[in-house]
């Protein structure tokens, strides 16, 4: 039980640091069309 919600954990953190990046990017890119 214990390990079946580290893993759903580990999976939801994965998942948070993506779209993290998406949104980092998205913004980097949205910067180079702005200038």
């Amino acid at each position: 039980m214990g390990k079946a919600i580290e893993e759903w954990e580990e999976e939801i953190s994965e998942q948070a640091r993506n779209e993290g990046r998406l949104k980092g990017e998205r913004k980097q890119i949205l910067q180079f069309i702005q200038e």
